[in-house]
């Protein structure tokens, strides 16, 4: 049997049409891929009792129809993976922090956190009175994209705050740049107590987020997290599960 070239086109294209059908069917049918930014303290793998842990967890038993991968990045490497289309969402995200070239969605901020750079000396630093100091930066950390510290020209780079906090005692550094919760709870209380910092200037103020790439199913995931987080402010439940990281209080 022999075809006609009109045949053979419409035949080439309901099978492309085919194709892409079953492309999209894929897609919408793939679990939404999260990377978890690593915050020590906070959110690290195999922990499930710190506070960010816990209101995944809690959002996830809440969710309905929604399958979810999980994934823990340090903070610089999970926003570029978010940024090059590598995972569907950030947990948790900061729109200052990043330039991905689709639409996003965010979800209700669900807490608010101050970074603040620290010091042992009497007068505290920020970001306008650095020059000729040697800085602390925790590694993969963004700071709001805080231009000013993250091209400041004497920056040392340190894995965790226990490091950042030892090289300042021994004076090799003048101060280090850390979130204020973050900070409180992964040094002892003594420790923290010694230290000093700008509290009426932070280097950065950023609200967590769930951010997502934009598409039919990360919307209904917002969507419900929306509701969820709405609803825990209201009750109170969101605090009590933060604890401590809560940060919607006057934490100075």
């Amino acid at each position: 049997m022999q075809f006609s070239m009109r045949q053979i086109l419409t035949l080439i294209l309901i099978i492309f049409h085919e194709m892409v059908l079953n492309l999209a069917w894929a897609q919408d049918n793939e679990p939404i891929a999260f990377a978890r930014i690593r915050i020590e303290g906070v959110q690290v793998p195999e922990e499930p009792a710190l506070p960010y842990n816990r209101l995944m967890t809690f959002l996830l038993k809440n969710l309905e129809d929604v399958e979810i991968t999980n994934a823990y990045y340090p903070t610089a490497r999970g926003f570029l993976l978010f940024e090059h289309g590598k995972v569907d969402c950030v947990f948790p995200g900061d729109t200052n922090s990043l330039n991905p070239p689709f639409d996003i969605i965010v979800s209700e901020h669900f807490n608010m956190a101050d970074a603040y750079l620290f010091n042992l000396a009497k007068e505290p630093l920020n970001e306008h009175n650095i020059k000729g100091k040697k800085l602390a930066l925790l590694r993969g950390y963004v700071y709001g994209g805080n231009y000013t510290i993250l091209t400041h020209n004497q920056v040392v780079t340190v894995n965790n705050s226990t490091s950042a906090m030892s090289m300042l005692q021994l004076g090799r550094i003048d101060a280090f740049a850390d979130y204020y919760l973050d900070l409180k709870r992964n040094l002892p209380p003594v420790m923290f107590e010694q230290l000093n910092y700008d509290k009426a200037t932070p280097i950065t103020s950023v609200k967590d987020r769930l951010i997502c790439q934009s598409s039919d199913k990360t919307q209904k995931l917002i969507n419900e997290i929306n509701l969820l987080i709405v609803k825990m402010k209201q009750d109170g439940s969101l605090k009590q599960l933060l604890g401590n990281y809560y940060g919607y209080v006057d934490n100075n």
